[in-house]
């Protein structure tokens, strides 16, 4: 009853509230039913824009929040609607006109008919998150059936966790502008066989992405070490102009990234004026030397290249780098990368090989009349071995 009379007091003032949040985190020791809480909601809320309604515990009685029916007579100002385990029937009006859906647990998601009719009404949206990671629920109560296509000129933020083909589905019926902000995370239980499916099935391809690929200047990669027995791959773009894939691994030294992938990735991406590369290991990745100099034949306007590797690792990664750096071009004297001006390097361990690969390239660039004009290791050491006098000139 504690709770029953506090919902009454702050209700008492509804005419006031501009911004509701409601928490339920009951479990077997609850006072009282439960469902018995969304009928306290009054019958009117003039001044409410924001409401969030979440269920911690997994005690709510889904279909009680499900047959509750507010509409915009009951709040007229709504703007921001945040559900969490909890929703209200996908027909309703109480979702048009809205400025952010976020919506996540859900345990009876809409159909895809219902899910694309309620953007189409909401075309002032600027932020729309749809979450169900790691569970058995899809995005969706239904199979995927063709829709037609929303669009969503405001929208600023987009953010989508589910199964690679439900999400791929929604990004290829979507139109947003080129400013707005994508993320995509997948995540699954990851069975040890060979399969870099999941890895292509994020990449941009899809209609959301059309003018993005041919703009993209930013491209980063991180490889990372990922616990819990799952494989996590993501894929954000921000600013218009930037792109992050992050493939995240449960097994230490497994190949987050092989060749198909990696040419995969850069062959979306071929053709961008893309002068920025950032590769992040935070795992065992080999990246071989063949990979590398498809990077530079693919990405030919680099600028930038900026490694950040894993510090316990005990060196000879930066080799193959550092050997596509000095070859040139197959039937042709031209090194790869002619536009290359800075290499960045953080958190490696430079072995002899490496500190003199390093001297090589910064001399064969410049007797190339292609100089580096910075070369930063920052956070670095070298092995005993390593010839110091080699770095003075």
């Amino acid at each position: 009853m504690v709770m029953e009379s506090a919902l009454q007091m702050i209700f008492a003032r509804t005419h006031n509230i501009q911004s509701l949040e409601l928490w339920l985190m009951l479990g077997r020791s609850a006072e009282r039913p439960l469902s018995a809480l969304p009928w306290l909601f009054p019958a009117t809320m003039p001044a409410l824009q924001r409401l969030e309604l979440g269920e911690a515990s997994g005690s709510l009685p889904t279909s009680d929040w499900h047959s509750l029916r507010p509409d915009r007579e009951q709040c007229p100002c709504l703007l921001d609607l945040c559900l969490t385990n909890v929703h209200f029937q996908w027909d309703l009006p109480i979702f048009s006109t809205l400025r952010s859906l976020e919506l996540s647990y859900v345990e009876l998601p809409p159909t895809t008919v219902q899910f694309f009719q309620i953007l189409q009404t909401c075309s002032q949206l600027e932020i729309l998150n749809f979450w169900q990671p790691m569970s058995d629920r899809s995005l969706f109560s239904e199979p995927l059936i063709p829709v037609d296509a929303a669009v969503l000129p405001c929208l600023r933020l987009l953010d989508i966790q589910g199964s690679a083909k439900v999400v791929s589905f929604v990004f290829d019926r979507l139109s947003v502008p080129s400013t707005c902000t994508i993320r995509s995370v997948h995540e699954f239980h990851y069975t040890g066989e060979r399969d870099v499916e999941p890895i292509t099935t994020v990449l941009p391809r899809q209609r959301i992405f059309r003018d993005l690929v041919y703009r993209v200047s930013s491209l980063s990669l991180l490889l990372a070490h990922h616990i819990g027995g799952i494989m996590r791959i993501g894929f954000e773009t921000y600013d218009g102009a930037s792109c992050k894939l992050t493939v995240s691994t449960n097994v230490r030294g497994m190949l987050g990234i092989d060749m198909d992938a990696w040419k995969a990735l850069l062959d979306t991406f071929a053709g961008s004026p893309c002068s920025h590369f950032r590769l992040e290991y935070l795992s065992i990745q080999v990246v071989t030397t063949d990979m590398w100099r498809l990077l530079l034949l693919r990405l030919p306007l680099l600028e930038t290249i900026y490694i950040r590797h894993h510090p316990a690792d005990s060196g000879g990664e930066l080799n193959p780098l550092l050997e596509a750096l000095r070859a040139r071009k197959e039937g042709s004297d031209e090194l790869h990368a002619a536009c290359l001006r800075k290499l960045r390097l953080e958190f490696v361990r430079v072995d002899d090989v490496g500190a003199h690969g390093l001297v090589s390239v910064v001399e064969m660039r410049a007797s190339y009349g292609i100089p580096l004009t910075e070369l930063v290791l920052c956070n670095s050491s070298c092995t005993r071995k390593v010839d110091r006098d080699a770095f003075i000139y």
